[in-house]
């Protein structure tokens, strides 16, 4: 038998034959390669808008439908932050990766949600919630701080 003739029996049943299936290539694939950057790309985000990132709480979720893990973010946020702007930002930088930035809005609780998806899976999901207490103790902090040095001068 040809080459050709062997090729074609192996296309022509209905279980062809494959080398390596996609779940035994070792290689990384463009998402995982780029979940380190997203993560980069969002801490700076939240920092260009005002947010502490000292106070933002972190955690990992695990996918029920697959061994992919997604990051939960609860941000405190400055009483004058507005969220539309900000999904916008998320946006931009989520359409670099292939992906997109969508909000939802839960009166009941006073919260924002932003989840940032890329590759058909969420890879982040950012709730926003007012906590002005956490950004008035810094600037009393600040004041505090700048009176102090004033005294010391004198």
């Amino acid at each position: 038998m040809t080459l050709a003739g062997i090729s074609f029996g192996l296309y022509s049943t209905k279980n062809p034959v494959r080398a390596v299936a996609k779940s035994e290539t070792k290689e990384p694939t463009f998402l995982q390669v780029n979940l380190d950057e997203i993560n980069v790309q969002v801490d700076s985000l939240l920092v260009k808008h005002g947010i502490f990132l000292k106070a933002v709480r972190k955690k990992k979720i695990q996918s029920k439908e697959s061994d992919f893990v997604r990051i939960e973010r609860q941000v405190p946020t400055p009483p004058e932050l507005v969220s539309v702007l900000m999904t916008a930002d998320f946006h931009a930088m989520a359409k670099r990766y292939d992906g997109r930035a969508v909000a939802s809005e839960n009166l009941k609780e006073n919260t924002v949600t932003i989840h940032i998806e890329a590759g058909k899976n969420i890879v982040q999901s950012l709730v926003l919630k007012p906590a002005p207490w956490v950004y008035e103790t810094k600037t009393k902090d600040v004041k505090k701080s700048a009176k102090a040095k004033q005294k010391r001068k004198r």
